[in-house]
Order: structure tokens, then sequence, then C-alpha cells
């Protein structure tokens, strides 16, 4: 038992930090995967990934924004939800990710709750023809972003398994979630698809036959496009795309934000996803409780010093998954790597428009980057392991 304890509650855990409604038994999961990890962490004191130290920072320049905050309890407990969970499932998984066994349980997990998910959707729509917002699924948004993560983890997992039927699960998944992504009508999804089809066909160029790779690519392209125009139309009734983009209520909400950034902009109004809405939320134009852009947003909490610690962080992520893509060549770790680069671009692609990095969004994600760069260290300690 205690062979298989550990793999089982790292696949539980990125199993159930898909999917919404499940606060209590993710931090559960949580809590029990950490003190394992704590444990190993004590017998080989690993090294961190130097981008935690802009993490911390982040960290407390967003809990000393309590001091100005225009909500301070709020704060609170956005530092608490999208800092120091998200912390402890990266730690976690990072240092767990060192077995082999963790690594495969919890792309397991994943795939698992990628299967789950799917059935959860068209069950909902067979029953009530309709989005059923109080499953687990979450509401379009969190859905859409999901498959943003989906797409490359699939497609690497459809690479790495062995049995055909495995794959034909697999690719049969991954379709049923792009048919049920297009079902959600959410605008942002199949531009992020198509930035995240581009970023794949830079890496696979790298290293396959460039005329396969670009001619993937352009097959994603069309079919990504056709589907994103034809999204567009049944969501909007008919509106062409130059339409929906004048008549886009973010235009004015963005005109809000910015004049919000110009009035603080150094420090902002308080971190929290609410804060703009609390501080801006009579202005004309303004609408919903935040600025329906993951940058504006964090420049309009904790002004241009909290935008320029994000942007160096997550660059900081993807520079490190660049630099374990290139180390290791032809290996797993280095494909792994690369869907990781994919899912972050194509998360950032998403957040344009919306910020839906938060609660298990941003739980999912930080595990993840966890668990793909905890193998990358496994990888890199036993290359530097000398022969006997």
């Amino acid at each position: 038992m205690k062979r298989f304890g550990v793999p089982l509650i790292a696949g539980l855990t990125l199993f159930i930090f898909v999917f919404a409604n499940t606060v209590a038994l993710r931090l559960l999961l949580l809590a029990i995967l950490l003190v394992m990890a704590i444990v190993h962490y004590a017998r080989e004191r690993p090294p961190l990934p130097s981008f935690i130290w802009i993490f911390f920072g982040l960290c407390l320049f967003a809990l000393s924004s309590m001091w100005w905050s225009v909500d301070p309890a709020m704060t609170l407990k956005e530092v608490k939800n999208e800092f120091i969970y998200t912390f402890l499932a990266f730690f976690s998984f990072y240092v767990l990710a060192k077995r082999d066994d963790v690594l495969v349980a919890g792309l397991t997990g994943f795939a698992l709750a990628a299967i789950t998910m799917v059935g959860l959707v068209l069950g909902g729509y067979i029953a009530e023809n309709m989005w059923l917002y109080r499953n687990y699924q979450g509401g379009v948004g969190n859905y859409s972003t999901f498959v943003i993560a989906a797409v490359p983890i699939l497609m690497y997992l459809i690479w790495r398994v062995g049995g055909v039927w495995q794959r034909a699960i697999l690719v049969l998944v991954l379709v049923g979630l792009l048919v049920a992504g297009f079902w959600t009508l959410n605008r942002a999804l199949w531009p992020a698809l198509l930035v995240e089809s581009l970023v794949a066909a830079a890496l696979l160029a790298s290293r396959l036959p460039k005329k396969y790779v670009l001619g993937g690519a352009a097959v994603a392209l069309v079919v990504g496009g056709f589907v994103w125009v034809k999204s567009v139309e049944v969501r909007t009734g008919g509106l062409q795309i130059e339409e929906m983009v004048l008549s886009d209520p973010r235009m004015p909400l963005w005109d809000v934000a910015e004049d919000a950034i110009d009035e603080r902009p150094l420090l902002g109004v308080g971190f929290g996803r609410g804060a703009f809405g609390k501080a801006y939320g009579d202005r004309p134009g303004s609408r919903g409780d935040h600025a329906h852009n993951l940058f504006l947003n964090r420049a309009v909490q904790l002004g241009l010093v909290g935008l320029a610690l994000t942007v160096a962080l997550l660059g900081s992520v993807g520079k490190a998954l660049w630099r374990t893509f290139r180390s290791h060549p032809g290996e797993a770790v280095s494909w792994l790597a690369a869907a990781g680069l994919v899912y972050l671009v194509g998360l950032l692609a998403k957040n344009m428009t919306d910020d839906f990095f938060i609660r298990e969004v941003s739980l999912l994600f930080w595990a993840i980057m966890g668990l793909i760069l905890g193998a990358a260290r496994r990888r890199s300690a036993v290359e530097a392991t000398p022969n006997p």
C-alpha cells in the first residue's frame, strides 16, 4: 500500500483539480499530497526552480495590497486561493514527480478527468439540451479554458500510450471535448486553439519533417478558423467578425480599465478578481467584477509593479519549459515540456479577452507545471549522476 499510496493520491488530486464545486475534496487531497511531498523533500531537499522567488515576491506584494485594497477581506481570501494553494500544488507535484509512477498517475488522472468531463457535458445535453452550469464541469468559461489544457496534454498521451485501443479512446475524448467546446459558443476558445496549433507546429518543425508539420498546421488553421466563424455566427445570430468586434462590450470596459490604471499606476486598488468591480463598477462602460483580460486585471489590482512581476513569473515558467524541451531532444520529457509550453501560450491567449486564471484553473495549471518540471528535474539529475 505504501508503494502505491503516493501515485494514487497524486492521480486523484489532479483528477479533482479539473472540476468545479469540489473545494472541500480538492483541499483534502492537496493536504494529503502535501504531507507526502514534505516527507520526500525533507529526505532529499531538491532545489526549487528559480522562478519560485518571483512567485513569492508577487504573493507578498499581493498580500501587502491589503493595506490599500478596496476590500481587504477579499484580498486576503484571494491571496489564499490564488497563491497559497497554487504554490502548495506546484510544490507537491514538483517534488513528487521525481518518481515515474507519480508522473504516470498524474497524467492518468488528467486523462480520466477528460473522459469524465466529456460524459458530464454530453449527459447534460442529452438530458436537458442545455449547458448545466450547476454541474461539476463549471460554466462555459471554465470548461473552454480546460479544453486549452486538455488538447496538448491529450495529444502527448496519444503519442505516448502503446495500445491501439487506448489511443482510439483518447482520440474520441479529444474530439468530444472539441465538439462540446463548440457548444459553449465561447468566442475566445478557437483563436486560442489556433495559437496553440501555431506554437505546436513551430516546436514540431524543429524535430520532424517540415512538410508534414506545415501540412498539419494548415489543416488545423483552416478547420479551426471555419469552426470559429461558425461559432460566432451561431452565438450572434449571423453577425460578421468585424461587427462582433465593434459591438463587443469589452471595448468600453477596457477603456475603463485603462483609466483605472492611469489613476493608480503603481499599486492598483488591491488584489482580487472582484476588485475592479468594487472600485469602478459604477463607471459608464463597466460591467461585471473584472476587466476581462488577465493582464489588465493584474494591472488594475496591483498596478504596473504587479503586472511586471506577473509577466516575469509566467515568462520564467515558459523559459523553464523551453529549456527542458531543448535540453532533452527525442525524449518523452522533452515532448511533455512542449505540451506544457503549448498549454501556457494557449492559456494566455484564451485570457486576453477574459480572466479565468483562478480557482480550479490556476490550481490545475500549477499542478501540471509542477508535474512537468519535476519530471524534468529528475531527468536532469539522472544525466548529472556520474557513471560508476
